[in-house]
């Protein structure tokens, strides 16, 4: 595919954030890039394109995971939209901006704003970018899981989501700790928790946009798997499926929170492809 192109989300500084600091690059990789990024305050949108030969107009957004504290923008990001490019697929990886820990928590969380905008970016450059908007998905992994949830309810025009293990909900029995603290901060206020957790909102058109994910590891711990806020989410789609009002639902809740090497990253995501493609 061609190089690269790296975005600014928001030009002009039209949303900036407040300083996280200097953004961090932490190097986890021994063979090949598997980086974490830390302090993210300039989101960026970077996008892959498929050769013009083989461009199949469908294009998804990519949101790495991180707690809302950092951002595997390789394995969760980077990694995944190239295999997807060489496929026809755009892969549009988006690095989000970092919510502050001592920040001040907004009704609309930095990270959901970007998410918006990058899905408005990606619809205004869909000419150049030779994608068809009504084939335009998004794709997040754990937090960014969260994220690819909340856009697929907030934006009607979102063709599918694939959130791979998610973190679906920011009740305090079902969430991971550390991304509803990032995200809503120490007390959230009345209704915040309930607007952000998605297992109870699937309508019949979330279901038939939503393609396969895992459970957040936090939700096969404690309570049993059958209590996790995934499977509840899983759950009831599968009812509004069996009932004839959507599409059928690939679901797998052993998929392990974090790939663990590169041939695990492959499979999986040649798996939630084949739902898709």
């Amino acid at each position: 595919g061609e190089v690269p192109l790296e975005l600014p989300l928001w030009p002009n500084d039209e949303k900036p954030a407040l300083s996280n600091g200097v953004e961090k690059i932490i190097e986890r990789g021994h063979f090949r890039p598997d980086r974490s990024l830390t302090n993210v305050s300039v989101a960026t949108l970077t996008v892959h394109l498929p050769p013009a030969e083989c461009a199949t107009g469908v294009a998804m957004v990519i949101c790495p995971g991180g707690g809302y504290a950092a951002l595997s923008i390789d394995k969760e990001g980077h990694d995944v939209a190239r295999w997807f490019a060489i496929r026809g697929v755009a892969g549009l990886v988006l690095k989000y901006r970092l919510p502050s820990a001592d920040g001040e928590v907004t009704d609309s969380p930095w990270p959901m704003q970007d998410i918006k905008r990058a899905l408005q970016m990606a619809r205004e450059h869909a000419a150049a970018w030779q994608i068809d908007p009504q084939r335009l998905g998004v794709m997040g992994f754990s937090a960014g899981g969260h994220m690819a949830a909340a856009a697929s309810i907030a934006e009607r025009s979102v063709a599918f989501a694939i959130p791979v293990y998610p973190v679906i909900s920011m009740k305090p029995d079902l969430t991971h700790r550390g991304s509803r603290l990032r995200l809503l901060g120490r007390h959230p206020a009345p209704g915040v928790v309930e607007r952000f957790s998605f297992e109870g909102q699937v309508s019949a058109e979330l279901a038939a946009k939503l393609v396969k994910f895992g459970a957040h590891t936090r939700n096969l711990k404690g309570a049993g798997l059958e209590e996790g806020a995934s499977t509840r989410l899983l759950v009831n789609a599968a009812k509004l499926i069996s009932s004839g009002v959507a599409p059928a639902l690939a679901c797998d809740t052993a998929v392990a929170h974090a790939l663990s090497d590169d041939a695990e990253l492959l499979q999986t995501v040649h798996e939630l492809a084949s739902a898709v493609f």
